[in-house]
């Protein structure tokens, strides 16, 4: 017999004391041994172990075919054996904390991140490889606690989910916010399965991971990057404050194929671009090897 742990809540987000921040491991380079896994820094995942019944591995990092830098993430959905049945755990990655039951063979993810802004959107790269008619599904919600009811009160949400997608592309979720309250928590959750097929084998790859709109809770002076002239054609230039640091561009198009890839350096800097069809492009901005935002271009005969 096969079981499946079903993913019975999706975000129950509690209050926490409020700061402003950045993505933790948003390119997911880091990771680290807990002497049975390896996780991603700054994630809760699905990877567990029940004492010696039974065991998950299905977050992982992989190095052969990353969006950027060294690594990203991993998700698949695999199946385990307790020696008596067969147990599904689907490939989990969450700013908050992801619970099994192994009993009831159930799972529900809760909290978030202490956050108190209202991002536009999330963006980031993903492939995915589903097994039948499976799909991905990654989402974002912002929540404000209520001392009224002792409950947390949704203030923006936005989804996406996503069949076979086989190659880098580039996703962008709008949040749709329906109070104008500020929340004070943040989650966000990427899952390898539709919650109700759990097609065994179903891989989501996931990298450079960002939020639009935002700041980081170092910019006093944000570091933004421009870019200008917008619309181009032949040559743009790209600002940025930062003189002594490791700066990157990746040009990308709405697939989010690369075009061009090239190291920049010092506050301003001059870029010839390449042949281009018209049309829209991406500028993705890497700051000492983190994704730092992004730019949307129109490219238009010269």
């Amino acid at each position: 017999m096969t079981r499946k742990i079903s993913l019975t809540a999706f975000l129950l987000l509690f209050a926490f004391s409020v700061y402003t921040q950045i993505l933790p491991n948003p390119s997911f380079e880091n990771w680290t041994n807990d002497g049975e896994f390896e996780n991603p820094d700054g994630w809760d995942c699905s990877n567990r172990s029940f004492f010696s019944i039974i065991s998950f591995n299905p977050v992982t990092k992989e190095s052969s075919d990353p969006f950027h830098g060294s690594f990203s993430a991993k998700l698949e959905t695999i199946q385990e054996s307790t020696g008596e049945e067969y147990v599904k755990m689907l490939g989990v990655l969450t700013l908050g904390t992801f619970d099994v039951d192994i009993i009831s063979r159930t799972a529900k993810i809760t909290g978030g991140k202490p956050f108190n802004q209202k991002p536009t959107a999330l963006t980031g790269y993903y492939k995915y490889v589903p097994i039948e008619n499976d799909s991905c599904d990654i989402r974002i919600g912002l929540t404000k606690f209520n001392p009224a009811t002792q409950t947390s009160d949704t203030v923006g949400m936005g989804r996406m989910t996503s069949g076979l997608t086989p190659g880098w592309t580039r996703f962008e979720i709008p949040v749709d916010y329906s109070s104008s309250d500020e929340p004070d928590t943040l989650n966000i959750v990427f899952l390898s399965s539709d919650t109700s097929i759990f097609n065994v084998g179903s891989v989501l790859w996931l990298d450079s991971i960002s939020l639009d709109g935002v700041n980081s809770i170092e910019e006093k002076t944000p570091d933004r990057f421009s870019v200008f002239p917008n619309p181009a054609s032949k040559l743009i230039t790209i600002i940025s404050p930062r003189e002594n640091s490791m700066k990157e561009i990746k040009i990308t198009d709405l697939n989010g194929k690369i075009i061009m890839q090239q190291q920049i350096s010092g506050t301003k800097n001059d870029v010839e671009l390449p042949e281009l069809n018209p049309g829209y492009y991406f500028i993705d901005y890497y700051l000492n090897g983190m994704h730092s935002g992004s730019v949307k271009i129109l490219i238009q005969q010269p």
